[in-house]
């Protein structure tokens, strides 16, 4: 049985998701469908990126992932599969691929067939009218040749941290439902300029000078503490509290870790 993803930011409050998933079990009944996010921003193309990157590799090879947050309107960005890692993608073309698979290459395919681009083709719910249809097709067996040519797709990037030594500078670029802030910094950058110093991290006004490897028993609720999450990006924590809340982060807030001789 093959798994459908769900990652956009259609929100829980209208039927709109439901319409989705009930146009996939139409059109392709033996498949799993799994929400990952539909809270995100709208139109927050980077947050949906992070959602779906966090996520996917947790599923098995062959999965489909469609996503969906789009700014600038589906119908001048049109829609692509890629095949990344194992896995197929589903979604528009605005950088929202790139995203994901950062460096890495990837095969990619404009949404073409024409059994897909029906005449009641809505450029405002192309997720319900093309992309679950082109899932649905992927998940009945069919191959990237059926979905359409090869294209390029449209590049993105995250910010990306500054190291000019001894300082990493960088920014938060999500917080989670715990109010956990995570950074763009990675372990490896942190690892590769560390050198054995000692260091101190900053966010807004506060300080921190050690990176935990994870709650520890001794650890007292309300204490903020920095550690690497299973993301691999320094993350700002407090203890069965939100970082958020009690020190004021938010996305965008800069995060700087000085090395000290």
């Amino acid at each position: 049985m093959k798994i459908i993803t769900l990652t956009t930011d259609l929100g829980l409050m209208d039927p709109y998701v439901a319409m989705v998933k009930g146009t996939l079990f139409r059109l392709y009944p033996p498949i799993q469908v799994v929400d990952i996010s539909h809270t995100i921003e709208n139109y927050d193309t980077q947050r949906c990126a992070l959602m779906l990157k966090l996520a996917y590799p947790t599923f098995p090879t062959g999965s489909i992932h469609i996503f969906g947050a789009d700014p600038m309107g589906s119908a001048t960005q049109g829609g692509i599969v890629a095949f990344y890692n194992g896995h197929y993608f589903v979604g528009p073309d605005n950088g929202i691929m790139t995203l994901i698979a950062g460096n890495d290459t990837f095969e990619c395919r404009r949404i073409s067939n024409p059994d897909l681009l029906s005449t009641n083709l809505k450029p405002s719910f192309l997720i319900l009218d093309l992309y679950a249809p082109a899932a649905a097709l992927l998940a009945s067996g069919a191959d990237l040749d059926e979905i359409g040519p090869e294209t390029e797709p449209k590049e993105t990037t995250y910010p990306e941290p500054v190291y000019s030594d001894p300082f990493i500078r960088g920014q938060i670029i999500h917080v989670d439902h715990f109010g956990n802030c995570i950074s763009n910094i990675p372990r490896t950058l942190f690892s590769a300029a560390k050198k054995e110093r000692s260091f101190k991290i900053t966010v807004r006004n506060h300080a921190l000078n050690r990176i935990f490897l994870g709650y520890e028993k001794s650890m007292h609720g309300g204490d903020p503490i920095a550690i690497f999450g299973s993301h691999g990006n320094l993350e700002i924590c407090v203890i069965l509290g939100s970082a958020c809340s009690l020190l004021g982060l938010n996305i965008g807030h800069n995060i700087t870790l000085e090395y000290q001789s």
